[in-house]
């Protein structure tokens, strides 16, 4: 028992030293010509998108694999990866909609790639 707290608060302090770098560069980042401060939060949302992005690629890679050898244990790290991914993707959606509305003055909620982005939240939600 006094193993599993161990690692769970050593899962913990890696997530905080994670975020805590991250604070660290989007700080020292430099402005853009044109967004100036606004580019930080695009920063963000990128970082965090594409990290959801390459999870949901493992999950599936992970499905392949599951449905292949069957394994259990398995199962466990795919169920992970997906609910880490749509953590990873929908926080990077919401902070591209702060950055949209930082930088452009709105939420274009008609354009495709918004689209796109909400239909696979909710398809990895229904997942």
């Amino acid at each position: 028992m006094e193993l599993n707290q161990k690692l769970f608060k050593a899962r913990w302090w890696l997530l905080a030293l994670i975020v805590f770098l991250q604070i660290i560069i989007l700080s020292l980042s430099p402005d853009e010509r044109t967004l100036g401060v606004g580019i930080r939060p695009v920063y963000l949302h990128v970082s965090l998108t594409w990290t959801g992005m390459v999870m949901i690629f493992i999950t599936a890679v992970l499905g392949l694999v599951v449905l292949k050898s069957g394994s259990r244990k398995l199962v466990g790290w795919q169920r992970s990866f997906l609910l880490s991914s749509i953590w990873f993707y929908g926080i990077g959606f919401l902070i591209s909609m702060y950055a949209s509305w930082v930088n452009w003055g709105g939420i274009p909620i008609q354009e495709p790639r918004i689209q796109g982005a909400i239909n696979v939240l909710v398809a990895a939600i229904a997942v």
